[in-house]
């Protein structure tokens, strides 16, 4: 099981057991307004959160995406492109 599967695993078991825990699920692209919900680290792997909806998506991390979130807010849009975090959506501003 990797890391993001037994994250995913433990966060569903404790909502199972009715805890207010949102559903987790692992990381599919094609997500549009994907929120940063939080970094977690599970067994040496760093994992980002990302708030779409109601469900929370699980990714695992390369190094470069690490630095990148770690300049982010919890609630910042992200962009995500090839599995690497691209950072913040940015706005057009005229």
């Amino acid at each position: 099981m990797t890391p993001a599967e037994a994250y995913i695993a433990e966060r569903n078991a404790k909502r199972a057991a009715g805890m207010d825990v949102a559903l987790h699920a692992p990381f599919v692209p094609g997500g549009e307004d994907l929120r940063l919900a939080g970094v977690r680290t599970v067994d040496g792997q760093a994992l980002v959160l990302l708030k779409a909806d109601e469900v929370v998506l699980v990714m695992p991390m390369d190094a470069l995406s690490v630095s990148r979130v770690g300049r982010m807010k919890v609630g910042d849009r992200v962009v995500i492109r090839d599995g690497v975090v691209q950072g913040r959506a940015r706005r057009r501003s005229r």
